[in-house]
Order: structure tokens, then sequence, then C-alpha cells
């Protein structure tokens, strides 16, 4: 009662309560400043919704992103400024970036516009995927104040923190949750000795059995036993049956239903590899940024999806990146077979088509099967909003292949991909 007779008291001064000075200020003493991400603990390739609230009409922040490597010793970052709308409240969906490490409308810029820190970049560090082990990432983010200069360097004018968990993995994508035999998908990453495991992990929480075929492994070991150094090395294509016969064992896997995902050097090998295969049950290939110009290429049963880029410093220049999926595609029209052929091109993509929002990489360090004991320093290309729309394109392309020609039918977690965007 007091409360209300302090109220009457002010609206007969003032005339009327509508008239209650900066009512809607309230906020500036019960709302705070916050940012709000949803969903919080989401996939990796599910696209999430970012933004503040909590701020003064027109106020300029600046929303910052950061995530540490698997290893631990290498850190990447982005960071935008925004300026809040009428009620306080910035959405990264409907208001561009007016600055920082990308510029203009875009919903997921601070997951694909990461870049190294200064120390990390130093070490041309890229932000990759290679413990089986850990199923998640766990990204900061920050809203600071935007007047701080320097504010993207140091901790400094702080206004808000919270943490968003993306998995590769989904709840209980590894357990068996069903009697169903599940098609089996051959992933067959580039010319490296760390296995990937973006994908093949993503896949497995899409409904597919996956087998990470770390063929450089093979490769490797012969060269360290005694293989010259700086020679050919070669794929045993007899591990392509040693997988079948895994498959045929297996209780959970439909060896009928076999397809194989490659890139890079991996996708020479599984193209050259399967026309020679006698009785190998697979399905369907889908192939990207693969040097394809002196393979022997015969489609697989059902098809064969092409995926190219015109940005890729790699294994082609952009002028000339149809003169290595041409003669391939040519060959297959020749066969009778070109109905069966299917072509993604991606402008502005480099080498690296990663999952869907990790960032891009332009060049980094690796090691080549005759150079074991020393680094490699590759440069990959790519446009970084052009490349992270590209790795979007590709991977929704690459599901909807392997679903059409493998038919899962034990789905581990509801597909979102349906309405992401960059």
């Amino acid at each position: 009662m007091a409360l209300a007779g302090i109220g009457h008291e002010f609206a007969k001064r003032t005339g009327s309560l509508l008239m209650f000075p900066r009512f809607n200020g309230l906020k500036l003493f019960y709302s705070r400043p916050a940012i709000n991400i949803h969903p919080q603990d989401g996939m990796i390739d599910e696209q999430v919704t970012i933004g503040a609230s909590g701020l003064e009409p027109g106020q300029l922040v600046i929303l910052r992103s950061s995530v540490k490597s698997e290893c631990g010793k290498y850190s990447f970052q982005a960071h935008a400024t925004y300026e809040a709308d009428s009620l306080g409240h910035v959405s990264l969906s409907e208001q561009p970036s007016l600055g920082g490490t990308y510029l203009g409308l875009q919903p997921m810029g601070l997951l694909w516009g990461m870049v190294p820190d200064a120390k990390s970049a130093k070490k041309k560090a890229r932000l990759v995927k290679t413990n089986p082990d850990i199923h998640h990432w766990v990204y900061t983010f920050d809203l600071c104040d935007g007047n701080v200069p320097n504010v993207d360097q140091g901790p400094g004018g702080i206004l808000a923190s919270e943490t968003a968990t993306r998995r590769f993995i989904a709840p209980g994508g590894l357990q068996e949750v069903a009697p169903s035999r599940l098609p089996l998908i051959i992933e067959m990453a580039g010319l490296a000795p760390r296995s990937v495991q973006d994908r093949p992990q993503l896949l497995a929480s899409h409904g597919f059995a996956v087998l990470d075929f770390n063929y450089f492994a093979a490769i490797g070991e012969a060269l360290l036993t005694g293989a010259p150094k700086g020679q050919n090395a070669y794929l045993d294509c007899k591990l392509f049956y040693d997988i079948v016969e895994y498959a045929q064992r297996h209780p959970r896997i439909d060896d009928t239903r076999i397809g194989i995902s490659a890139g890079c050097t991996g996708g020479s090998l599984a193209l050259s590899a399967v026309p020679r295969l006698t009785g190998f049950p697979v399905r369907c290939i889908s192939v990207q940024r693969s040097e394809d110009r002196y393979t022997s290429v015969m489609p697989s049963e059902d098809g064969t999806l092409f995926v190219t880029t015109d940005f890729d410093h790699h294994v082609y220049d952009a002028a000339n990146h149809e003169d290595y999926v041409a003669p391939a595609a040519e060959r297959m029209r020749q066969a009778g077979n070109g109905h069966l052929v299917d072509f993604v091109h991606l402008p502005g993509a480099g080498h690296l088509l990663q999952s869907p929002y990790l960032p891009l990489c332009t060049e980094s360090s690796m090691y080549l099967p005759d150079v074991l004991d020393a680094a490699h320093y590759a440069r990959w290309g790519g446009e970084p909003k052009l490349h992270a729309e590209a790795q979007v394109k590709a991977w929704q392309k690459t599901l909807d292949f392997f679903r059409k020609h493998l038919g899962p039918v034990e789905p581990l977690r509801q597909d979102c991909l349906s309405t992401t965007s960059v």
C-alpha cells in the first residue's frame, strides 16, 4: 500500500502515470547486458542464433568469440562491432557487422570468421578436428564495450560472457539404439598423417555407420620400413576387401549399402581403385577437390558426385579447375553412364572443405609421405565468406546424395539443415 501511495502522489505531481518519466528505462536498474545463444548446446552443422540484450539504444558493442584447438596450444577468435537497436537488442540475423573480422549481415560470422590469434598465426595453426575421443568444442562469447580501444586484444570492457557447446557426435550417436542395420560410408580424407574427424563423426550422427579409412598410415608405414623416400607410394587395394569383410561380419552394418566419401588424394585413390575391384559392392562415391585427370574412372553402381571449387591453391588453379574433372566425366559419358554423374561447383571456395561453420584456413603445415620428418607448408586458398557458404552447400549436397543412394532409416537426430544460412 505504501508503494501504491507513493505512486499516487507521484501521479498527482506529474499529471498522469503515463507520464512516469523514463518508465521503459526501468531496464537500466533491473536488466543487465547479456549474450543470448540458441541452442546453447547443439551440433556443429546446426545454425545458431546469436544476439545481445540489455543495452542502451544505439550503443556500440563488440561481440567476440574464441575457442581453443584440441591440443590446447592454439587460440582462434572472431570479433565484430554492432549497434544496438531502439530496444537495446543486437541480433546477428538482422543486423550487420560494422567492422571486425567480417562485415555485413553474417548470422554465423562469429564462428566461420574465426582466425588464429597473433601467436597461433605464426605457427600457421588450423582449427581442425582430429581427436576421435573429443566429441565437442566449447566456444566462449564476450560482449564488450564498443568504445574501449583494442577490445579484441584483451579482456577490458567486457559487459557479459557466455559459453556454447558445439557437438560433432549427437547425444546417443555412438550407441546402438535400434536393431536395424546401417548403411556404411567409407571416409577417405586427404593426404595427411592425422585422421580428420569432423565429417566422419557428423555423418555418424545422421544415421550412417562410418569407417574412417586412414590409408596414409599404411603408406607412411611402408615408407618408414624401407621404401625409399621421394619415390611413389602405393595403396594396397586389398584393404578395401578387408573393409567389406569387416562390414559383412558386423551385425549392425548392411554390406549391400556401401558408399565412399573422399577428398583430395583420397578421392583420386578411390576413383582409381573401385573400377579395379571385382565384386566390390560400393553404391556411390562422393569426391571433393580431387585431382582426377589421370584416373581410370568408371561410375559406381548408383552414382558419383563431384564437388569442385575454383579458388583451390593446392590441387589446381582457378583458371583450369574444369580440366581436372572434365576427363573423368567424359569417360563416364562415353561408357553410357553420364546420367549417374552429378556435379556441384563452389565459387570462391578453397581446398579445405570442412564441416559447416568451421573457419577457413588458407595455409598450414602438413607432412607428406615422402618427407615424414619435416613439415611442408601448403597453400589452400579460399575467400572467407564464399568458402563458408560453400561448406554449408557441400555438406547439404553430400547428405542428400548419401540419403538418396544409401537410404538410412535410423537418423539419430533431427536434421536441422533445411533452414541453414551463413
